[in-house]
């Protein structure tokens, strides 16, 4: 299997405690809740600062927010705790389009904005809430331009570059220019 890009990836949460003796982890959710993950089969977990993948056997809702999760090489409690405190990361693909919530922008302040269309249109500032209709407030120069926060718009959010893809609809970004 070829190496994974994590950016192409999103951290999920830290595993904790093994759960029984067959192999089943505690994996305590970062911002997500068990409805946000559909089908997962392949899971990454940071191991000796590397990406490690792990099929998943089965997982369940424990709580809110955590899950028991069964890795298929994973079958007793020994190894289980061999993960103890180990990052998983999956694909973003097994999250549902509507997951993205104003949590994921928290740490996101600078970020440079880049529409598909229009390229660089600004600097992220905060998520703003008016009335039940959440957008993401973008500075440009003195300007305040408003992008709902829909998971259709907000196409990628790259780590390592500080930046925040956008794919706004036509004419949107025409009322700021």
């Amino acid at each position: 299997m070829p190496g994974i890009d994590l950016n192409d990836c999103i951290e999920l949460g830290v595993l904790g405690k093994p759960h029984g003796i067959r192999g089943h982890i505690v994996l305590k959710l970062n911002k997500f809740s068990f409805d946000d993950i559909q089908e997962m089969e392949l899971a990454f977990i940071i191991i000796d600062g590397l990406p490690v993948p792990f099929f998943i056997e089965e997982f369940q809702e424990k709580t809110t927010d955590t899950l028991l999760i069964l890795f298929d090489t994973v079958n007793s409690e020994t190894l289980a705790r061999k993960l103890s405190e180990c990052r998983v990361y999956i694909e973003k693909k097994y999250l549902e389009e509507n997951s993205l919530t104003d949590k994921d922008f928290d740490s996101l302040p600078g970020y440079t904005v880049i529409d598909r269309q229009k390229g660089n249109i600004g600097l992220f500032d905060s998520v703003v809430d008016f009335d039940s209709n959440v957008v993401i407030r973008v500075l440009r120069g003195n300007t305040e331009i408003f992008i709902p926060l829909q998971a259709g718009f907000i196409t990628d959010i790259n780590h390592q570059l500080k930046e925040i893809q956008v794919d706004c609809p036509d004419g949107l970004l025409d009322l700021y220019y």
